[in-house]
């Protein structure tokens, strides 16, 4: 193969490297024009997060060279890996009897973030407490619930507060109203990718990245390994006449997004359909790629929209010395949420609740219960919750998530 690339370098004018944009991609570049004689000053280098003509079309139209300090860099990483791996790897293999098994400068770490995990559940005693809530009324018809804002420490003084409640009176003490909002979240990284396809899809890191690779070659979406969370000028210009053809012009707002994760390694583009015009990813596609494309579809979009508003409405009742919490939102304007529209409370009925309370007025209760509980541990890795670790801690890098947790299982 080598002699047959060999042969037909002698009759081009020009070799053109075109592989990943991050260190390894780098590192095979420097290692081709080592292997083929290349110039590395001179040979272009080209860069692509999409596999569509206008994208490859301005690669070519705009190289640029190869960069040694991201050579170097690759070429450190390899010195860190042999320095981990040939010296773990074989006591690996003294102790688990399977040679297939490697250590890594990243699965060794990943491993040892379980260890630890597990190592503070198994230390971990457990404390017992009470929890309250009860139903409160005005009336006949005025009934709503609320929550204690104290925990009991143990049954007699739940039993204490129960006597009391027989015989104090409850008394609206006050009614707050805010202002809230919630903001849509940046469009996908590859770690947040697999976590979202992990909790709403329940697909694990590894079929994940497979039906992402499918939609990236099949040009459905952008390069689907990046640690960036821009979206190009087209994309945005794009999403902004989607929005406002679909939903009106007070649905839109242009968002940037443009901070990297820690240890950030590469500069592509955030994961996006290279298409915003329709959410309809067409018959050529397993299901699996169908939701995946649905999901980056809609968390693309709604990172150019605007905030979901809410008016939140606080009861708080008094009785004696315990205090009662009663919360309920009401939704002024859907915003982002218009997307994946959901079932919510009317709130007519809440504002007729709110509307109906005073400060001041003394209610009844109807009942009161308090339940035992205990505090827990923290809770074991998910493959998700791993990568959103991993991610923090600066180890590994988009295209090796789902690796380090398939090696380590």
């Amino acid at each position: 193969q080598i002699n047959r690339i060999k042969n037909l370098i002698t009759h081009c004018k020009e070799v053109i490297l075109a592989t990943d944009d991050d260190r390894e991609g780098e590192g095979i570049a420097w290692h081709i024009c080592s292997l083929f004689d290349l110039s590395f000053e001179h040979t272009k280098r080209i860069i692509f997060h999409e596999v569509t003509e206008p994208a490859i079309r301005a690669a070519i139209n705009n190289p640029v060279r190869l960069n040694m300090n991201m050579v170097n860099a690759q070429q450190a990483r390899r010195i860190l890996d042999r320095l981990v791996g040939f010296e773990l790897s074989p006591i690996l293999w003294s102790q688990l009897d399977n040679n297939k098994l490697s250590a890594g400068r990243c699965q060794s770490p990943a491993l040892k973030l379980i260890t630890d995990r597990e190592n503070t559940i198994n230390k971990f005693s457990g404390k017992g407490y009470y929890s309250g809530d009860c139903i409160l009324s005005k009336g006949e018809d005025i009934e709503f619930e609320g929550e204690f804002k104290e925990q009991f420490k143990n049954k007699e003084e739940v039993i204490s507060m129960m006597e009391m409640a027989k015989v104090e009176n409850f008394v609206i003490g006050d009614i707050k109203k805010t202002k809230s909002k919630h903001s849509p979240s940046a469009p996908f990284i590859t770690s947040s990718l697999q976590q979202e396809a992990s909790s709403k899809l329940s697909m694990n890191p590894k079929s994940c990245m497979e039906a992402a690779q499918s939609l990236y070659e099949k040009g459905k979406i952008t390069y689907m390994r990046t640690d960036s969370t821009c979206l190009s000028k087209d994309c945005m210009d794009s999403c902004k006449d989607y929005i406002k053809g679909k939903w009106g012009d007070k649905y839109y707002k242009s968002r940037v997004y443009n901070k990297k994760v820690a240890n950030s390694q590469e500069a592509h583009e955030a994961v996006r359909p290279v298409q915003m015009e329709e959410d309809n990813v067409g018959d050529d596609c397993s299901s699996y790629e169908k939701k995946l494309y649905r999901l980056i579809w809609k968390r693309t979009i709604m990172s150019q929209m605007e905030d979901q508003k809410l008016d939140v409405h606080k009861i708080i009742t008094n009785m004696d010395k315990y205090v009662i919490n009663s919360s309920y939102d009401v939704e002024t304007f859907d915003g982002f949420t218009i997307v994946d529209k959901k079932e919510k409370e009317d709130p007519a009925d809440i504002l007729e609740l709110v509307n109906s309370l005073k400060v001041g007025d003394r209610l009844e209760y109807e009942t009161i219960t308090c339940e035992e509980k205990y505090t827990k541990p923290v809770g074991r890795f998910t493959e998700a919750s791993l990568i959103k670790e991993l991610e923090k801690m600066g180890i590994g890098r988009p295209s090796t998530y789902s690796n380090i947790v398939t090696t380590i299982q």
